[in-house]
């Protein structure tokens, strides 16, 4: 038997979806399930049990007991304050469907509901995991067949010799009660509704109730934080291939403000190395080795986002050249025109790209592509490789910034040049060369997650083509190659 507990949120609400082998168990529901559901692969007709927070919540759930019914769903257990059945019942006029019954009650043993002024709490009572049997301890003859009764721990009778079930299984594991906290109106109520359960692990759905820690110093603590990242990736995706072909159509932006286990500390004066915070996209595995594995299904989007494709002067729907180039924990500025300070804060949200950013590539002196270099270097906060001319670099030496520079032209031979770079244990190793436009222009090709080749403004140049070599191609008004 297995487990394991999806967090599920986007910006209207969150969500968690507990999966115990062919029951789902779906807690909480918001605005645009169903279209999240999509976008995570979750199979809407398994989920047989719906268990609310809050009154409210019934209503987008209503969309969703006529897709299930469509679906085949021939029954759904829904379980909340006696509001969201007379909530329910009033829609039946306009959202029903008759062979879906709805029964708003609970059925589960395993769920224990806690009911507040507030909301719902939720204790979930998880079945042991079963130990294995040691098949490597039985003869190689042993007969599958007698296999069960040995793993219902039976006494075996095979070639005279008995076989004792508890010898051959390793112990089960108890997981322990799960409480998914959604609101504490009162602290001493709340504590005494939980005294009866052996709680190892607490889901907090607000950062309220992390209030509780400090009665449980050995509990685990997981804080479902909001989800203000991109919620849609194949959304994200399909706009990121609409603006490479007109850059009418603008990225979504990308903003995130999580609450980090330093504020959830302070919220709730306990141990900050007990307190986990997860978002959409994170599920809990329940295993026999490790109670609690806590992981990501994705951390981030490799991507190239074109911050600016516009020639000479920005205009009203393309700003000036700039390019970012982002991998796992690192990210790569190709050109810094006026205002990319902006166009980045425009497309991500927020600056926080800046802490992954190791290194700049300028590819030539002209002023629409590095006249907003100076901003984006003030507003970092650690040391960075600036590649670029060294007109580009006599300018940033009137202003007093932190970055090491490396001039491209200082070698005037027509050659690749090979560099690599060391900034906090994270090897940079990048090729240059001239490229055919002003007598300062060069090409650069980073070795990174894949090789990525950038001429900047440049005719067709056989030095950089070869460079470029074993390199996926896109075109921009320069050129990019990865």
């Amino acid at each position: 038997m297995s487990f394991s507990l999806e967090f599920l949120s986007t910006r209207s609400g969150k969500a968690l979806l507990l999966k115990q082998e062919t029951k789902h168990y779906l807690f909480g529901y918001y605005e645009g399930f169903q279209r999240h559901s999509i976008e995570r692969n979750i199979r809407l007709p398994k989920i047989t049990n719906v268990y609310l927070f809050e009154d409210h919540q019934v209503i987008p759930l209503l969309g969703f007991c006529l897709t299930v019914a469509d679906m085949g769903r021939e029954a759904l257990w829904v379980y909340g304050t006696e509001k969201v059945k007379k909530i329910f019942q009033n829609a039946c006029s306009f959202a029903r469907r008759s062979k879906l019954k709805m029964t708003f009650s609970n059925n589960n043993t395993e769920v224990i509901p806690i009911e507040t002024s507030n909301g719902m709490n939720y204790v979930i009572q998880l079945p042991k995991i079963k130990g294995r049997l040691d098949i490597d301890k039985l003869d190689r003859d042993f007969p599958v067949k007698l296999r069960k009764d040995l793993k219902d721990r039976k006494k075996v009778l095979f070639n005279g010799i008995e076989y004792d079930g508890n010898n051959y299984m390793e112990e089960d594991t108890e997981i322990g009660d799960i409480c998914i906290l959604y609101t504490i109106t009162n602290e001493e109520e709340c504590l005494a509704q939980l005294k009866q359960f052996n709680i190892k692990l607490f889901v907090c759905m607000n950062r309220d109730c992390l209030v509780l820690k400090k009665h449980y110093e050995n509990g685990h603590f997981v804080l479902f934080e909001e989800n203000n990242e991109i919620e849609y990736k194949s959304f994200f995706e399909l706009q990121k291939k609409l603006n490479k072909i007109d850059a009418n159509f603008l990225l979504p932006k990308k903003s995130v403000t999580k609450i980090d286990a330093v504020s959830a500390e302070n919220a709730s004066n306990g141990d900050r190395k007990m307190i986990y915070g997860l978002t959409d996209s994170h599920n809990i595995n329940f295993t026999k080795k490790q109670p609690f594995v806590f992981h990501e299904d994705e951390k981030w989007i490799e991507q190239i986002i074109f911050l600016g494709t516009g020639s000479a002067i920005p205009s009203k729907y393309r700003n000036v050249s700039s390019i970012i180039y982002e991998e796992d924990n690192c990210a790569y500025l190709l050109d810094c025109g006026e205002d990319t300070l902006s166009q980045i804060d425009r497309v991500y949200g927020d600056l926080r790209i800046l802490e992954k950013l190791k290194l700049i590539f300028i590819s030539h002196s002209h002023a629409d592509h590095h006249l907003g270099l100076y901003f984006v270097l003030k507003k970092i906060q650690h040391k960075v490789v600036v590649l670029c001319p060294q007109k580009v670099k006599n300018f940033l030496n009137l202003f007093d910034l932190d970055a090491t520079f490396f001039v491209t032209d200082k070698n005037k031979k027509a050659e690749i040049t090979y560099l690599s770079f060391n900034l906090n244990d994270k090897a940079i190793k990048v090729s240059i060369c001239p490229v055919d436009h002003i007598g300062d222009s060069y090409g650069i090709k980073l070795q990174a997650a894949h090789s990525i080749a950038y001429s900047g403004d440049c005719r067709p140049s056989f030095m950089f083509a070869e460079m470029a070599k074993k390199s996926r191609c896109n075109d921009t008004r320069g050129h990019i190659y990865g």
